[in-house]
């Protein structure tokens, strides 16, 4: 991730790399770059996701297990994970994470339909009263989302304060300094926060699965499913905003609540 870079690479070094791998984790080796480059035989993998590939749930044993074993984060994330954990009061309270793309999500292709603020509220309230959540932790990259939630469940509802935008331009902008770094802390920190709530309520999401991996407790999944968006982009890009006015028995969002053991 340094020859090779990734969305979060900047162009400047961070913890003395250019390598974004090492902005945050730890080597997964004792091997470094110029030692791999002066080998013989070097296999550089394609940077295609595979459609046939396996979803996480699927594999997500095996891959658990190669998560406990490589993955470490560095003492510097670790050091702002323990103080978010301290300030958030993680660790005295029952917390229900809940993880709902906006921006980009509702024009995607092929990917589950969001929800609406209706259904995120709706729903929460049901699983806040049902499994006796104290606070609900919320991960969402759109800020419209952010407020209205914040304005309906108040002192409940905890978060970090990550870039948050109505727009599709987490990428596209640079409005502070080492913003794409930043982008990246942020989206790890979050999905080990989730990792650590009792339950999460969600769309699906590699964020939610990676975060479900990292758990060591017997998390609750609670998932939201309203469907498929089109593959066709000229459908995809008006279909979720359509279908979320129609009644549910007349094409409209299916809002079909799914409980999930992983």
């Amino acid at each position: 991730m340094e020859n090779f870079v990734t969305v979060y690479n900047e162009r400047q070094k961070i913890n003395n790399t250019f390598n974004s791998w090492e902005y945050y984790f730890k080597k997964v080796s004792d091997y470094n770059l110029d030692e791999v480059y002066q080998s013989q035989n070097v296999i550089i993998s394609p940077n295609k996701i595979e459609h046939n590939m396996e979803h996480w749930p699927n594999k997500h044993e095996e891959f658990k297990k190669i998560y406990d074993k490589y993955i470490k984060l560095n003492n510097k994330v670790e050091k702002i994970l323990n103080k978010y954990l301290i300030k958030l009061n993680f660790k005295e309270q029952k917390i229900l994470g809940i993880h709902f793309r906006g921006t980009s999500y509702k024009t995607s292709p092929g990917h589950a339909l969001p929800a609406t603020i209706d259904q995120i509220i709706k729903h929460s309230e049901k699983l806040l009263k049902e499994y006796n959540y104290n606070k609900i932790f919320l991960v969402t990259e759109e800020l419209d989302y952010q407020k209205k939630l914040k304005n309906y469940f108040g002192e409940k509802l905890i978060n970090i304060n990550s870039f948050r935008s109505n727009r599709d331009d987490a990428f596209k902008t640079y409005p502070r300094n080492l913003h794409r770094y930043k982008l990246g802390l942020e989206s790890i920190i979050e999905a080990v926060l989730l990792s650590r709530c009792s339950g999460i309520f969600y769309v699906s999401s590699n964020l939610v699965h990676a975060a479900n991996l990292m758990s060591k407790n017997n998390q609750l999944l609670f998932e939201l499913f309203n469907g498929w968006n089109s593959k066709k982009q000229y459908i995809a890009k008006f279909n979720w905003y359509i279908k979320k006015k129609l009644p549910k028995n007349l094409f409209g969002l299916k809002d079909v609540l799914l409980k999930n053991d992983i």
